[in-house]
């Protein structure tokens, strides 16, 4: 997982601003080195990879309610777990990488390879959309589904969290979200 802290504490507020500075600088220089050294060479096996990303949104169905889902973790467990398995879809294909979001309901996957730059590639584009979206509809339990939208949209509402959640704002400040529905993963708290 590129990107992803995966390992080691986040630092607060205060300290990282004191690196601020620094990072954006060395950020800055890594662009420009790579940026020179991909135009400095014909690199023609080196073509550029680029991948696209679906947020999936778990939500529940009462009798006349719907809310969000904190299940993405175990979900993530079960479609990390089938890739490390070897584990692939109907199609004899692993299908997607999959990783925590903001929220304890929401889902990252985007294609277990990268797309090239031919027209071919432009093409598979909705088709590994579509094998994310029936791979994850798989680990779904009866009255889940799964959204692909930017959120809920009444979320917010005390009516779209879980109804046994006691609300508490220590780390969102929020009088709308509470810190329950926040991912485990430090990135986000």
């Amino acid at each position: 997982m590129c990107g992803l802290l995966s390992k080691g504490t986040p630092l607060g507020w205060s300290e990282a601003q004191k690196h601020s500075a620094h990072i954006r600088h060395q950020g800055a220089l890594q662009f420009i080195n790579i940026y020179r050294d991909f135009n400095k060479h014909d690199r023609p096996d080196d073509p550029p990879l680029w991948g696209d990303e679906i947020e999936f949104l778990i939500v529940a169905f009462g009798t006349k309610q719907c809310w969000v889902n904190f299940r993405a973790e175990e979900i993530l467990r079960m479609l990390n777990l089938m890739n490390e398995d070897g584990g692939e879809d109907d199609c004899g294909r692993r299908v997607g990488r999959w990783n925590p979001e903001y929220g304890k309901y929401m889902i990252e996957a985007v294609p277990y390879l990268p797309f090239g730059s031919s027209v071919q590639d432009l093409i598979k584009v909705e088709e590994s959309m579509r094998d994310r979206s029936r791979s994850i509809k798989k680990k779904l339990k009866e009255n889940e589904r799964v959204l692909l939208m930017g959120n809920l949209p009444r979320l917010g509402h005390v009516d779209s969290f879980p109804s046994d959640l006691p609300l508490t704002n220590e780390f969102t400040r929020s009088t709308y979200f509470p810190d329950q529905a926040v991912c485990a993963h430090p990135r986000f708290k």
